[in-house]
């Protein structure tokens, strides 16, 4: 989870598969995440690993590990493309599966 001040960064999935077509977060392994925040121009403020929770499909279980990046600024674009900055309460409005919903309102939450 980017976020910079009140502000998440989100990214469009592609049309097939999980969440097809869904807003979500970025994401990444640990690995990825210098070349991701370098591609985007963001320098972390603090990076906190949030307590991991298994959502269930109907055929799978998935094993979410949330870690919060706060950015010190943001770039006016996102730099990679089908990505976007919204608000924590506009993002709650738009099209994002039940588990980023779960994460957002917990930010939401938190930040009120």
């Amino acid at each position: 989870m980017v976020l910079h001040d009140r502000d998440i960064l989100l990214e469009k999935r592609p049309p097939g598969g999980i969440w097809g077509g869904l807003w979500s977060l970025p994401e990444l392994d640990g690995t990825e995440e210098p070349n991701f925040m370098q591609r985007n121009g963001l320098v972390a403020c603090s990076r906190s690993e949030q307590p991991p929770f298994t959502h269930t499909f109907t055929h799978f279980r998935l094993q979410i590990t949330p870690v919060l990046l706060r950015v010190a600024g943001k770039p006016l674009l996102a730099g990679e493309p089908g990505s976007q900055w919204a608000d924590l309460r506009a993002a709650l409005q738009m099209a994002i599966p039940a588990p980023v919903r779960r994460l957002l309102l917990g930010l939401a939450l938190e930040s009120a």
